[in-house]
């Protein structure tokens, strides 16, 4: 069975951001392989479960569902794929302590996060 990680995403270093932003960040729960990709199967047999919360210090939270679309992953504000909803979104890659991942955020500029946490949930 593919268990359950809680994924914490950090901004990492950019131009206008040198340091990164632990201020600006993202908290998946999704099910991983041993190769640290997200499983399709077990996130189309529990919807629900899969889920993205988006933080920014200067904005409103955010949260929704992550469903799976062609190449990407959307972060969407219900459990259907609906590009009215999106949020965010990254390709399906793996997720490794220290990796990065580019997500397309909704202003639909893509930003580089760090997988600062992984965790069993």
């Amino acid at each position: 069975m593919v268990p359950w990680k809680r994924i914490r995403l950090e901004l990492a270093p950019t131009a206008d951001e040198p340091r990164g932003s632990v201020s600006r960040a993202y908290l998946l729960q999704l099910p991983l392989c041993a190769s640290g990709r997200i499983d399709p199967i077990v996130v189309q047999s529990n919807p629900l479960r899969a889920t993205a919360r988006r933080y920014r210090a200067s904005e409103t939270d955010q949260s929704g569902y992550i469903v799976q679309a062609r190449e990407r992953w959307l972060c969407v504000h219900g459990p259907a794929a609906d590009a009215a909803s999106e949020f965010a979104s990254f390709a399906d890659c793996a997720l490794a302590m220290g990796g990065t991942v580019g997500i397309l955020e909704d202003a639909g500029v893509e930003l580089p996060f760090l997988v600062k946490a992984i965790e069993e949930c």
